[in-house]
């Protein structure tokens, strides 16, 4: 069954990797508690107050997936050298430390891109 919530999302997955998303999912509302969330494509996405999706991210089986808008990664590349990416994703590691100061300043980014700049998720 699919989850329906956040919390029914994050519960589904076994121990290590649930303890590792909820400290990601912390992270990230600690750091944008004036932000709203809500399951898209079955992962916790994080939207500005309007609805617009800010970032996503999404538990695998070896990994989790932080996803941002291509230009947000783009600005962290220097930064990203020594982590697997895709186009905005950022792949993080369940048995690695979370880099919480760079998670940190890619959500700002993004946060500030949108609320400043109106760039959209693409």
């Amino acid at each position: 069954m699919k989850p329906k919530t956040i919390s029914e999302y994050l519960e589904s997955f076994p121990p290590e990797q649930k303890a590792k998303l909820f400290e990601l999912h912390e992270l990230i509302r600690s750091t944008v508690p004036d932000t709203d969330e809500m399951l898209k494509w079955n992962a916790p996405a994080t939207l500005h107050k309007d609805g617009m999706i800010l970032f996503v991210f999404s538990g695998h089986k070896q990994h989790m997936n932080l996803v941002f808008t291509p230009r947000t990664k783009a600005a962290f590349e220097d930064k990203l050298r020594n982590y697997d990416t895709g186009k905005g994703s950022v792949k993080l590691l369940y048995d690695k430390p979370l880099p919480t100061n760079l998670i940190k300043e890619m959500i700002l980014y993004r946060a500030n891109e949108y609320s400043e700049n109106k760039v959209n998720w693409k």
